[in-house]
């Protein structure tokens, strides 16, 4: 028997785990759990204090809290920097001296070469006048629209050597400034070639009267001609002629359409054919939602028996269902069959429930009870009954099963 004191403790056990959650990692005395791995939270720069804070880059952990070493006390994002002598960080976070060292938390620029100015506010602040396109010849001048800094003196560079509007272009191949400045390709899909405005190779058909770059080959439009359109619906120009894609590859003549007459619903098996509101086209026949194709044939069920359709079975309690057998097979899978063909929704089946001189499949729902015997019968209770009767027992409902 087991003891109070036993019953007790096992409750206590369940408390504690329902109150505190599963246990964790058990770590020494002094460490503390933090994602399966002990850490003393008192010196471990990655989780100083509390688990998973992390120490800026340089610094440790003491007593707790993340500090700085004394030759770099200060904290630019997650690194420990010295505000005084750091070149990238000179004075204030970020404040970059260039072309010169930090020194006291101030920018000494270096003496060479002579170009080296010093622009105050400037990040970098130390620079090359004579290269630099943000400070070209001296601190106030910016080079802009692609100029770069050469000489001390703003200048467009070879790849794009002509300025139109302040902007450096390449006037062989700017389509907006095309063998001149603002000179403009006007052609639709066209580009700017050695300076004149022409077709690409992917759309190398000109048509005059649209100003357009085409395809004769493949755009519907202007198929093979400029004046050509692919007037069949769904069309495709391919080669230059208009003709119906993979998709659709069959052509209706009196709706000048492309379909597909496999899978169409308003031309199936046929031009002609439309399938109704609640049928589906398949493999050229119209179909219900819940139909098969065998052979040629739209069948009921959800499988084919090789080329045929499957048979139509009753299960004696006006429902009916489908299979391969033939009629009069009254095994058990036929008789679950014939079930699920009167009420799917089973509390609990019974294959083999034995009867006088019969094995029978029994099916209890919520509210009913019925039974598929192998010598053909069907029995069920009245609504409300859950008790199954067998034939030999004059139960309300009795009738056949094929």
């Amino acid at each position: 028997m087991v003891s109070s004191q036993s019953t007790i403790a096992a409750i206590l056990v369940v408390a504690a785990l329902l109150l505190g959650g599963c246990p964790g990692k058990t770590c020494p005395s002094g460490l503390v759990d933090c994602d399966e791995v002990c850490v003393d939270l008192a010196n471990d720069p990655d989780h100083c204090g509390a688990c998973a804070r992390s120490c800026p880059h340089g610094a440790a952990c003491s007593q707790r809290s993340c500090e700085c070493p004394s030759d770099k006390p200060d904290t630019c994002g997650n690194t420990c920097v010295d505000l005084k002598a750091d070149a990238h960080h000179c004075g204030t976070c970020g404040h970059q001296c260039g072309l010169g060292a930090c020194s006291a938390g101030a920018c000494a620029c270096d003496a060479t070469p002579a170009t080296v100015h010093q622009c105050a506010g400037a990040s970098p602040e130390c620079v090359d006048v004579s290269k630099d396109p943000l400070h070209c010849g001296d601190c106030s001048v910016a080079c802009g629209g692609g100029k770069t800094c050469t000489a001390s003196s703003c200048s467009c560079p070879a790849t794009k050597p002509t300025e139109c509007s302040g902007t450096c272009v390449d006037t062989t191949a700017d389509v907006d400034h095309c063998g001149d400045c603002g000179k403009p390709c006007t052609r639709a899909g066209g580009v700017c070639k050695q300076g004149s405005c022409a077709c690409p190779d992917t759309a190398a058909d000109f048509c005059v009267a649209a100003n357009a770059c085409v395809d004769l080959q493949t755009n519907v439009n202007y198929c093979g001609a400029c004046n050509t359109p692919c007037g069949r619906t769904n069309g495709a120009c391919i080669g230059g002629s208009c003709v119906c894609p993979a998709g659709a590859p069959d052509y209706c003549s009196s709706y000048n359409r492309c379909v597909d007459l496999k899978a169409d619903h308003d031309h199936c098996g046929t031009c002609a054919k439309s399938c109704g509101s609640r049928e589906v086209c398949q493999e050229g026949l119209c179909c219900g939602e819940d139909g098969v194709i065998c052979g040629q044939s739209c069948c009921k069920g959800n499988e084919c028996c090789g080329s045929g359709c499957q048979l139509a079975h009753l299960n004696g309690l006006g429902g009916t269902f489908y299979d391969c057998s033939s009629l009069g097979t009254h095994t058990m899978e036929n008789a679950k069959l014939a079930a699920d063909a009167w009420e799917d929704a089973a509390v609990s089946d019974q294959t083999g429930f034995p009867c006088a001189n019969t094995l029978c499949f029994q099916r209890q729902t919520a509210n009913q009870c019925a039974l598929w015997c192998d010598n053909g019968k069907v029995t069920a209770s009245r609504a409300g009954s859950l008790t199954c009767l067998c034939p030999e027992q004059n139960p309300p409902t009795v009738g056949n099963w094929n």
